[in-house]
């Protein structure tokens, strides 16, 4: 078989902390570990029509064919869901994988045994996957734009990075997870999503990321710097987190929803006005969060008192971002 050009979907799926699980339990847990993380991606990979390329020590690496983007993105959040689900129910040997996803033109070549692939569309798809953290599904740009249409895929911007060898490169996160409850802003700026695992995810949309970059540019110096600033901003603030909901406090009045986030340093809250929520949305998932946490219908949960800090506040698509010492807003009498 001569060498053949063509375009693919590629699909890299790395176990995370590989190495220190063989250094920690052994050449015998690490084979278990991987075996089981090969199985459910082989199966998942059939189900969706996606072919193995290639297992590579902690990881696979599979195609699929350029005209399947969303089938492509389902294998990805059904062997994360795979995964999600086997780690709930055993407190030892879990399985977190990064998964990267990229669409292009690569080399087909063959090989002693089947057949590989080269190029970078390849090198692009394994640094999303390195990238990615335990648990997350990074894709290109390119990929994005022609799976967005997918009414049961949804996607939340991550910004850019530099990819080793790469160079920038604009991510998105396929989402996944099992949920209970969301809300959006009406500008569909944020997204909170309640968790099955009682996590409180918080994720911003690229829209929102780009307004705070026109907002703070000024001189080319300056722009530059908070390009490189942001990421690290929001990730200290707690956007692009998992929080456990015990860590977490919300307070809906009917006027603001607050967010309160147990940090190591206190307690950040985000603040929202009701005229940039649905309130019917908001009281359903205020709810759902404190269902979860065992509160009932009750009012607003308090936020533990605090020392008092000096407040440090970003504006990020109409709502408030500061760390406080107040209280929640108590409920308005019915």
């Amino acid at each position: 078989m001569a060498h053949q050009r063509e375009e693919r979907i590629t699909f890299f799926s790395d176990i995370r902390g590989f190495s220190e699980a063989t250094a920690r339990r052994g050449d015998l847990s690490a084979y278990e570990l991987v075996r089981t993380h090969n199985e459910i991606a082989q199966k998942r990979l059939d189900a969706h029509g996606g072919r193995l390329v290639k297992t590579y020590g902690d990881g696979v690496m599979a195609v699929f064919p350029p005209e399947a983007p969303e089938e492509a993105l389902r294998c990805a959040a059904a062997i994360q869901q795979d995964l999600h689900r086997l780690n709930q129910e055993r407190d030892d040997l879990q399985i977190f994988v990064g998964i990267g996803l990229h669409v292009g033109e690569v080399l087909r070549v063959p090989t002693e045994r089947d057949e590989d692939y080269i190029g970078n569309t390849v090198n692009v798809t394994k640094r999303l996957a390195e990238k990615a953290k335990g648990g997350q599904i990074l894709i290109s740009q390119k990929l994005y734009e022609r799976a967005r249409g997918a009414e049961d895929v949804g996607f939340l911007y991550g910004g850019t990075a530099s990819l080793k060898g790469v160079g920038e490169v604009a991510l998105y996160e396929v989402i996944w997870w099992p949920e209970r409850a969301r809300l959006r802003t009406r500008d569909d700026a944020l997204l909170l999503v309640l968790t099955e695992d009682e996590k409180l995810l918080i994720r911003l949309s690229r829209e929102a990321l780009q307004q705070e970059l026109e907002r703070m540019r000024g001189t080319r110096l300056g722009k530059w710097l908070f390009r490189r600033l942001l990421p690290r901003m929001l990730d200290w603030a707690g956007f692009g987190r998992e929080h456990p909901v015990r860590d977490v406090r919300l307070a809906w009045d009917g006027e603001r929803l607050r967010v309160y986030l147990k940090r190591r340093w206190g307690h950040l809250d985000i603040d929202f006005d009701a005229k940039d929520l649905n309130a019917e949305e908001a009281q359903a998932f205020v709810s759902a969060f404190q269902a979860l946490q065992g509160q009932g219908e009750g009012g607003p949960q308090r936020s533990p008192r605090e020392k008092s800090h000096r407040r440090v506040e970003l504006t990020l698509a109409k709502f408030s971002l500061g760390k406080r010492s107040h209280e929640p807003p108590k409920p308005k009498k019915s």
